[in-house]
């Protein structure tokens, strides 16, 4: 599968930044990139690009939704 997962979050929870980076990290097999916008002073909209397994990309997505923070995460994956 492949597509994108959105997940916007708030720059005011300390350590949040790093708890995420340490996840992706963890699912680098099936991220292909990662784009990070700033929206607003506080909040960030990361776009990351996956190509994988339809299991392990529903476990990145529960794995940002977990994370304390993160306001929403949703994606759109299609089968090439």
């Amino acid at each position: 599968m492949v597509g994108v997962v959105l997940a916007l979050f708030y720059l005011d929870r300390p350590g949040l930044m790093e708890e995420v980076t340490l996840l992706q990290h963890r699912f680098s097999g099936i991220i292909a990139s990662i784009q990070h916008l700033f929206v607003g002073e506080n909040k960030v909209l990361e776009i990351i690009s996956v190509n994988g397994a339809v299991g392990e990309i529903k476990l990145l997505m529960q794995g940002l939704m977990a994370k304390k923070g993160v306001k929403q995460v949703v994606s759109s994956i299609i089968a090439p």
